[in-house]
């Protein structure tokens, strides 16, 4: 099932947003209701690049209609991420520890300048997941939550960049 997520940022010089939004931008994850936790595994920065591999195990109801194949311990997984400095994109890859073999997700996310004042985010991807007769719902699900989650990583640096680069309250 594939899934695209917009979000638009207000603010300016647009490389000013930009650099906040992919250099500087730090959200706390405990804030997001469906994670439990997650854990810096590996970082890496060069010049022309950004890696990250972290570890995530999330919580929330499971529908009853899959509860007999997935228990709460299954939900977590890996994400890797690569940002590319120069073309200011992302490429992630997760990998769950239950799985592996029914389950492929992967999303890359760019900007793009909507005009001198407005960024907007895109994060495009796909997610699969091969259980007969379950499948499509369980990935109806999933995507439903990452997208609360991104919603709410969204609304606080939405608030930061108004803020910083919009002439917002700055109370």
């Amino acid at each position: 099932m594939k899934f695209k997520i917009d979000h638009r940022f207000e603010g300016s010089p647009y490389e000013d947003v930009l650099h906040f939004l992919t250099e500087e931008n730090v959200f706390d994850p405990k804030n997001m209701p469906n994670v439990k936790g997650n854990k810096a595994l590996v970082e890496k920065i060069t010049e022309d690049k950004k890696y990250w591999k972290n570890q995530w195990s999330a919580h929330g109801q499971i529908p009853s209609v899959v509860q007999h194949l997935i228990k709460p311990e299954m939900l977590s997984w890996i994400e890797e991420t690569t940002y590319d400095r120069k073309n200011k994109t992302y490429f992630t890859k997760i990998t769950p520890f239950y799985f592996k073999n029914v389950f492929f997700c992967e999303s890359r996310g760019y900007f793009v300048k909507a005009n001198d004042r407005e960024i907007i985010r895109v994060t495009e991807g796909e997610l699969r997941i091969k259980f007969p007769v379950f499948g499509q719902f369980v990935e109806e699900q999933i995507i439903m939550h990452m997208k609360q989650n991104f919603d709410i990583e969204y609304r606080s640096t939405y608030k930061i960049v108004k803020e910083r680069f919009g002439g917002g309250n700055k109370s």
